[in-house]
């Protein structure tokens, strides 16, 4: 939690190679800086660019909502913080971190089961709405045949006053 590095990259990476040609000595070994107070601060979780930075939010801030939220995402750093929460040895954290799971499954749960729930209710009153407009225009079709009204009633499973309206329309064209 310092800076070593004067450049201003909160991850560097440093390869082996010979000093006078410049020439690489392998791909094979990095070194790897990671400056956990370079890096920048971030309001959501938009503004996160990689998984390292991801980690690197994790490691700083475990308990912030941003962490929270990357939770939420990443299932690997879901695991992680419980990994750590249950290292801790703190009982009145694990307490808080379970209640608050509790009430995030919970919260999940509810959203799930209302949006199940609201695509249900649409499929069904799209189903309705096109069933219905499937009738009025099989009346229509018989109404310009000819059909009388109760066995357009008997076919289509419309109203009588509908069957009246759709004659007033077919009259008026």
């Amino acid at each position: 939690d310092f800076n070593l590095l004067p450049c201003d990259k909160f991850h560097s990476v440093y390869r082996l190679k010979e000093c006078q040609t410049n020439e690489e000595l392998t791909d094979l070994e990095e070194i790897h800086f990671i400056e956990l107070k370079k890096m920048k601060s971030v309001n959501n979780i938009e503004e996160i660019n990689s998984q390292l930075e991801e980690w690197i939010y994790f490691i700083n801030q475990p308990e912030s909502e941003l962490v929270r939220e990357l939770e939420r995402k990443n299932e690997d750093l879901k695991e992680a913080k419980e990994e750590l929460i249950r290292l801790s040895g703190d009982e009145e954290t694990r307490k808080r971190y379970e209640k608050r799971m509790d009430t995030l499954r919970n919260e999940r749960s509810a959203l799930k089961s209302a949006e199940e729930k609201g695509i249900q209710k649409g499929l069904q009153k799209g189903l309705e709405q096109g069933a219905k407009q499937e009738k009025l225009e099989i009346a229509k079709k018989l109404i310009q045949n000819g059909l009388d009204n109760n066995f357009i009633i008997e076919t289509t499973g419309l109203t009588l006053d509908e069957v009246r309206e759709l004659r007033k329309e077919n009259e008026s064209k």
